[in-house]
């Protein structure tokens, strides 16, 4: 085609006769990938792993066998009725290389072996020798903290979604389940009718809810302070449609009322079962919202913003 052609050819073209907008509007998409199957699953496998450490800790074998269950069965049973197709869903465990859902997967796998041979121990169903019983125990403890902790990994490594890529997550998620573990263990010692110091729980509840509340914060500003779709986000929780779930529910409810109730009693020197039960139902309503919030106001990153280097 020569010039003259070419020119004749462009002329030919049809002429856009709309406005030309001034700006573009750049639109940030909520993620929708997880919704409530996973929220649950992500939850119950926190509260359940958290209650399993610190009851192995206290040797405290309902805590042991409630934390035990709601890991292997509340949190897989969760799992599967999200997935799209339930028989695919040994595929968790083939790449354990390059996938954090397929660690977590090995994960879980490991600590139904081990948190069950530990239960049996701790009851005394079967008489291990001394070396054996504590490789057992240190075993299903390090699993149910690799349960806790590896859904922080998973999420931090999304690098379209400012909210969860922090490398804060994996602290926050493992110091929320140790939360989650002191606020179920306060209930269940006195519906167990077993014998407790509502001294060290209060002081247990104190360590964990105000480094988790320190980590929450820390969180919202590192992410804040990221780029816009970070910025989105943290609008979301603290002005948007979220602001009364995370600021009513996740802060005040569920880490700063119970870090009053907690603090008090402890410098007033006069802890009670009753103040620790309180503190540990709204914690675990605290959680729970914290988790939904979490997903519920995940943006991804605009395509003009991704680095794909």
């Amino acid at each position: 085609m020569n010039t003259h052609e070419a020119a004749t050819s462009v002329d030919e073209l049809p002429v856009y006769e709309g406005n030309i907008p001034e700006t573009f509007e750049v639109k940030y998409v909520s993620q929708k990938d997880w919704r409530i199957g996973e929220l649950l699953a992500f939850y119950i496998g926190g509260v359940g792993a958290g209650l399993y450490v610190l009851s192995q800790f206290m040797n405290f074998v309902p805590g042991l066998v409630v934390g035990f269950i709601l890991v292997v069965f509340g949190k897989n049973a969760a799992h599967l009725i999200s997935a799209s197709r339930r028989t695919n869903a040994f595929r968790a465990l083939t790449r354990p290389g390059s996938s954090w859902i397929s660690r977590g997967a090995y994960f879980i796998l490991f600590f139904v072996i081990f948190g069950a041979l530990d239960i049996a121990s701790h009851a005394g169903w079967i008489a291990w020798g001394g070396i054996v019983g504590k490789v057992i125990s240190a075993l299903a403890f390090a699993f149910a903290l690799l349960v806790m902790i590896y859904l922080g990994f998973l999420m931090s490594g999304s690098r379209v979604i400012p909210l969860w890529n922090s490398p804060l997550l994996p602290a926050l998620f493992l110091s929320y389940s140790l939360a989650f573990g002191a606020a179920l263990a306060s209930i269940l010692y006195p519906i167990a009718g077993a014998e407790y110091s509502a001294a060290f729980l209060t002081k247990l509840l104190l360590l964990t809810i105000s480094s988790t509340l320190f980590l929450v914060l820390a969180h919202l500003m590192v992410t804040g302070s990221s780029n816009k779709a970070g910025r989105r986000s943290v609008d979301l929780l603290v002005k948007g449609t979220l602001k009364g779930t995370f600021i009513g529910g996740v802060l005040i409810v569920g880490l700063i009322i119970p870090l009053l109730i907690t603090g008090i009693s402890q410098v007033a020197q006069s802890p009670t079962a009753a103040g620790t039960v309180i503190a540990g139902i709204l914690v675990l309503i605290g959680g729970w919202l914290f988790e939904r919030a979490m997903l519920k106001a995940a943006v991804y990153l605009p395509m003009i913003d991704i680095d794909l280097k």
